[in-house]
């Protein structure tokens, strides 16, 4: 049984023991982040591995925006070798197997608790995954791939829902605070009120998503080593599970935003506020829930945690 540095054992290693260059997944829940850091890393060993995945849960949960934006994104990347399917047409499928090949051939499968997703994979959350069959494993992926569609075919959003990230329909979870150094990055200005058309209001302008939001960078942290260098993407995982890329922006790198969908942030925090999508957050709607910064932990290269946890409530 694995239970131990999962990310290099199921989706590492096997590159370099088996000497495979194709990965099937099935995943109830799957996060573009954790995609997207997987082939980076893949990418830096020099690997060049394609890597089909479908995400089981979509005909009963449907599928974050965020998350379909950025699996469309990098399914029609003619660079990348990814693609991303939804189960349609069928029962949801919570399963979690992973069938590594060598040009077509089933060399090793996994099966077990981990998603394909940060969360899964790369928090302190405890999964088991143990190896299994590899051709019972690519026949399951097989009969799994009948029954589902591309992500980014046209007739996607009408058969499969794709949600505001800012409303949630399953409970989230609640993601153990990692170690490492941090910083806090203000929500309101200097005056303690909100900015009526930037940072976290900065869709609130006339012909804009009103959910498009950024993040301020204070000179302190601007000017350190603490986030990647402007236009770098780097993988963030919430306190409550969410998941998102995010890079910097504008002169001088001075403004986080999540470059896939500008209103992914603004959604997130509109909905751990407790708003309407869209509505224009002020100073009291912070007070309310208790919090008026959000805190960033280095977990590891191009990978952070965001913790917006109520002062009041959740610490």
């Amino acid at each position: 049984m694995l239970t131990e540095n999962l990310f290099d054992e199921i989706l590492m290693r096997p590159v370099r023991d088996y000497g495979v260059n194709e990965l099937r997944i099935v995943s109830g829940f799957a996060s573009d982040s954790l995609a997207r850091l997987h082939i980076e890393r893949l990418k830096k060993q020099k690997s060049s591995v394609s890597v089909e995945l479908i995400v089981g849960m979509t005909p009963l949960q449907g599928i974050e925006e965020s998350f379909h934006n950025g699996f469309c994104k990098l399914s029609d990347d003619q660079d990348l070798e990814f693609s991303c399917k939804y189960l349609n047409h069928s029962n949801p499928d919570h399963s979690k197997i992973y069938c590594w090949l060598r040009t077509g051939i089933p060399k090793i499968g996994f099966v077990g608790s981990a998603n394909y997703s940060i969360t899964g994979f790369l928090t302190k959350q405890k999964e088991t995954m143990v190896v299994c069959d590899a051709d019972a494993a690519n026949n399951y992926y097989q009969s799994v791939l009948k029954r589902s569609i591309n992500c980014s075919a046209k007739t996607t959003p009408d058969l499969i829902k794709i949600r505001d990230s800012g409303k949630l329909e399953y409970p989230r979870i609640d993601v153990a605070m990692p170690d490492g150094p941090s910083v806090k990055i203000p929500l309101v200005l200097k005056n303690r009120q909100t900015p009526s058309y930037s940072g976290i209001n900065w869709g609130q302008r006339i012909g804009r998503n009103p959910n498009q939001a950024y993040l301020a960078l204070p000179a302190t942290i601007r000017d350190s080593d603490f986030f990647p260098p402007h236009g770098v993407r780097f993988s963030v995982i919430a306190d409550d599970g969410w998941e998102v890329e995010m890079s910097r922006a504008q002169q001088q790198g001075k403004a986080l935003h999540t470059p896939t969908d500008n209103a992914a942030l603004g959604r997130f925090l509109r909905g751990r506020l407790g708003l309407e999508s869209g509505k224009f957050v002020t100073k009291e709607h912070l007070n309310m829930y208790g919090r008026s910064d959000i805190e960033f932990r280095k977990i590891s290269e191009n990978l952070y945690f965001l913790n917006f946890k109520s002062d009041q409530r959740d610490r």
